[in-house]
């Protein structure tokens, strides 16, 4: 996970824009504050601990998201903030500390001039044993504007360390088969946990795996948005939309397996800390068809 957090796109759910849900960590009210030339800003996926929003959809899209994610201790989380903070420095990324989000705070983006990659930036801070992480996807490069209203959505994110009420809600995730999670993270550390109904996460040491869930009327437009620089390979044991996307340009190495399960469109993404191998793509796939034999 310290290399490879990964922000999957979550479920277009928001009642303005795609569908009904809220997310407990910051409103789309409140971006549409902190990033007024691109509202309104709708959810597309909610709940507990990790939220997606999009932009205003009649134009180029802009994306954000914002995860709590629960560790054992505070010390767990420091350790978490320092290691990220050193991969990214290692892989080449630009690492600026964000003082106002904490004592070990910091914001990391790519030194790329591309423009697929000028205007994603990631926050990343810890709340006692909760580390927070806040990502942006614009379709201008990133300039002040943007890096002062991303520290205020990473803000959004603090204040939950300490609150067992709100750590609570993270619970086993229905779209997960451990004996299959097991294969592919193998080691000691193995946890697998929920943050709502739409997203899950299980992780062993520097690997992880995500599942986002979402509604299955978006799942062409999800696709699309997600594997412009991946190579893609049809799963047909997924159904019709069934896709396999790995070797992808820039960002963390990664493999993801998408499908659509009764009413769902899901989403797995396997971050290993390198290019996941032939078997591990497979494991991915079969993750995903218990999955899909379950929600029938």
């Amino acid at each position: 996970m310290l290399r490879s957090v990964l922000f999957a796109l979550l479920a277009l759910f928001a009642a303005r824009a795609f569908g009904q849900d809220d997310c407990a960590i910051v409103s789309p009210e409140a971006l549409d504050k902190i990033f007024p030339e691109h509202a309104p800003w709708g959810v597309m996926s909610g709940g507990t601990g990790r939220c997606k929003f999009h932009s205003d959809e009649s134009r180029p899209i802009n994306f954000a998201s914002i995860v709590q994610d629960i560790k054992g201790s505070q010390a767990e989380a420091e350790e978490v903030l320092t290691k990220l903070r050193g991969n990214a420095a290692k892989q080449g990324f630009v690492v600026e500390s964000v003082p106002s989000l904490g004592k070990n705070a910091f914001s990391y983006r790519s030194a790329s001039p591309e423009p697929a990659f000028s205007g994603t930036m990631y926050f990343v801070s810890n709340d006692k044993n909760v580390v927070v992480l806040a990502w942006l996807s614009m379709q201008k490069p990133v300039h002040p504007t943007y890096v002062e209203g991303g520290i205020r959505f990473a803000r959004a994110g603090l204040g939950i360390g300490g609150n067992t009420a709100a750590q609570a809600a993270v619970k086993d995730c229905p779209w997960f088969t451990n004996a299959t999670l097991q294969k592919l993270l193998p080691g000691p550390g193995f946890k697998a946990q929920s943050y709502g109904e739409n997203s899950c996460k299980a992780e062993a040491g520097d690997r992880v795996v995500i599942a986002t869930i979402m509604a299955a009327a978006d799942a062409d437009l999800l696709q699309k948005a997600t594997g412009a620089t991946c190579k893609s390979e049809p799963v047909p044991s997924l159904g019709a939309k069934g896709l396999m996307r790995y070797g992808c340009t820039g960002g963390n190495p990664n493999a993801r397996v998408s499908m659509v399960a009764g009413a769902h469109y899901v989403e797995y993404a396997f971050a290993p800390g390198r290019e996941p191998t032939a078997d591990e793509r497979a494991l991915l796939i079969e993750l995903a068809e218990k999955a899909r034999e379950s929600a029938k």
